[in-house]
Order: structure tokens, then sequence, then C-alpha cells
């Protein structure tokens, strides 16, 4: 047996508390009162109320990209240290002469 489409009303309380259309078509109720206390009971018998306890996937290590300009790399000493030839050949290139 299908379930029929959710209403609006179930779709709103369902966006609300942060389930999806496909779950939305379990609400019962005719209030929204009672649509929420449907959303409360949706959530506790599919253990939607806590994040996911699994860890890291291994999809590599997570953090910001180097966004350094060239000005900023120049005058950083420990990348200068580093990096000190791709700097001298940034400071030779015509490209980036305009950023120093």
């Amino acid at each position: 047996m299908t379930r029929p489409e959710p209403t609006e009303q179930q779709l709103e309380i369902a966006f609300a508390n942060g389930l999806t259309a496909q779950q939305a078509k379990f609400i019962e109720g005719t209030t929204p009162e009672e649509m929420t206390a449907s959303v409360s009971a949706i959530k506790e018998e599919f253990n939607l109320t806590h994040p996911p306890t699994w860890g890291d996937i291994g999809q590599g290590v997570r953090g910001t990209v180097n966004t350094m300009t060239p000005k900023e790399k120049a005058a950083n000493f420990q990348y200068w240290l580093k990096n000190k030839n791709e700097i001298q050949s940034m400071l030779n290139d015509p490209y980036y002469k305009h950023q120093f």
C-alpha cells in the first residue's frame, strides 16, 4: 500500500522540523500541534533525533585551502624559508609583479 502525497501543511511542518518530503507522508494529525507531535514520534521511531555516530569515512584531510596572496607569501618568513624558489620565481614573473 502506498501512502498518498503529503499535503501542503504536512510538507510545511516536515521541512520546518528537518524531515524530507518522503517522510512528510507519515505525519498524522489535523492541527499543527498534532502534526508536530507526530513529527517527534517519527524522529524517535526512526532514530532521527541524534546525528549519525560513524566517524571519518576516509576522504582525506579537511581544512582550509591556502589562500595566501603572493604578497602575503613573500611577507611570511616561514613560508619564505620553505618556498623561497617559488617566491623568487613569482618576483621575477611579470604576471605577479603588480601584486608586490
